[in-house]
């Protein structure tokens, strides 16, 4: 069987985004099971309004050009957001700043992921996200 990479830690670090940022898009963060495919369902009014992968990095954000993520996960939550006709972002916590990517924009695709864990799997291919074409979440959001 698979390890599990995410930590209490991580966990944690996910609350304080969504702390930062429920007040502040008038929503709140539905957690959802560890293994689906995203961490929040945004809710508004009791109703779904958008889906969330949340990362968090201790790097600034620009540190590197592209954000890379697995592109199984990207196709995994953008076919549950478009099946239930609601938009999916993706938000990444950096050392400097909170940013979202809504999936506008070029995107390039290569094979990548982490060497560190001796798990073969752990290799993929991936989207890079230009950072540029994140937004920051803090002055703006999904949501007006």
């Amino acid at each position: 069987m698979r390890p599990t990479y995410e930590s209490a830690g991580d966990r944690m670090n996910e609350e304080r985004v969504v702390a930062a940022l429920s007040p502040m898009w008038n929503l709140s963060f539905f957690k959802t099971h560890h293994k689906a495919s995203f961490d929040y369902a945004m809710l508004r009014h009791d109703e779904i309004y958008g889906l969330a992968e949340i990362k968090c990095r201790t790097t600034p954000s620009n540190a590197y050009p592209t954000y890379m993520i697995s592109t199984n996960k990207l196709h995994d939550c953008t076919v549950l957001a478009n099946f239930i006709d609601v938009p999916f972002i993706l938000i990444v916590s950096f050392s400097d700043q909170i940013m979202f990517w809504d999936g506008s924009g070029y995107t390039s695709h290569g094979i990548g992921g982490r060497r560190d864990r001796n798990d073969n799997r752990d290799m993929e291919i991936v989207t890079h996200i230009p950072i540029e074409n994140f937004q920051p979440a803090i002055q703006k959001g999904p949501v007006q």
